[in-house]
């Protein structure tokens, strides 16, 4: 039986990483085919907005409120607000944990960044 919990990881040459998980039900194949997709109401709350409680010259500490424990990891995504719009680049990191707080090392001095 192929029904279950699938979870699919894709990264890039930078080691940047998502995630995307997605349960499979598996019918009788002598019936119709029905398609379901999944209702609002059964996804997890997202978490609050991060909120920085610690910034030094190249790295800061987000926290963040949890709604849910059904959250595996959180994606936490940024940008320097002062990049050219044709070479903005948004930088990304899978926390991997289900803490809701992540220290982001190696940021640039003098530099404003939008996070996500």
């Amino acid at each position: 039986n192929d029904a279950g919990l699938y979870k699919c990881v894709a990264t890039n040459n930078n080691y940047d990483e998502t995630t995307w998980i997605g349960h499979l039900h598996v019918e009788d194949t002598r019936s119709n085919v029905i398609f379901h997709s999944v209702e609002r109401k059964d996804l997890p709350q997202a978490p609050s907005q991060p909120i920085a409680i610690d910034i030094n010259s190249n790295s800061i500490e987000l926290v963040w409120n949890i709604q849910t424990t059904d959250i595996l990891d959180y994606l936490i995504e940024y940008y320097d607000i002062n990049s050219d719009e044709n070479n903005l680049e948004w930088k990304r990191i899978l926390t991997k944990t289900k803490n809701s707080r992540q220290i982001i090392n190696n940021l640039k001095s003098d530099t404003i960044y939008q996070f996500m």
